[in-house]
């Protein structure tokens, strides 16, 4: 049985929009123009959100951030930055003048040379297999 209604089997003008999966990106001025420009000309959300690539959610929530008072808006962004806050987000990094990383020992670049230049069979390279000798069982010596 057919579920979808005959009409739209042979429409001459099939959907102009459909959703875009989009990665969360900023509104650019050129964009914000042509989003006040698409709406002075009374084009609906979903042709806007089709032109712009943006999904409709994106284009609702910006046309309401643009016309909340701007007392509004300080209070949003306090909002957030308190959530962010709480979440640590804003978390700040103590930079000091000596990285907190130290030099590797000329035993460590040794070791390491010694692991790059051992043989290793084509699986071993392939599934990610130490070479003989630097496994933990090796270095343990295990049987």
């Amino acid at each position: 049985m057919n579920h979808y209604p005959a009409q739209h089997l042979h429409d001459a003008d099939p959907p102009r929009h459909t959703p875009h999966k989009t990665l969360p990106r900023r509104w650019g001025e050129e964009e914000l123009q042509k989003l006040a420009d698409l709406r002075a000309a009374g084009h609906d959300i979903a042709y806007i959100a089709g032109t712009l690539r943006r999904t409709e959610r994106q284009v609702r929530d910006r046309i309401k951030w643009q016309e909340m008072p701007e007392y509004k808006r300080a209070q949003r962004r306090a909002q957030i930055n308190a959530w962010r806050n709480a979440r640590g987000e804003y978390k700040s990094v103590v930079h000091t003048e000596k990285s907190s990383f130290s030099k590797a020992t000329p035993s460590q670049l040794a070791e390491r040379d010694a692991r790059l230049l051992a043989p290793r069979t084509l699986t071993a390279i392939a599934m990610g297999d130490p070479a003989p000798g630097f496994s933990a069982l090796d270095k343990r010596g295990a049987p």
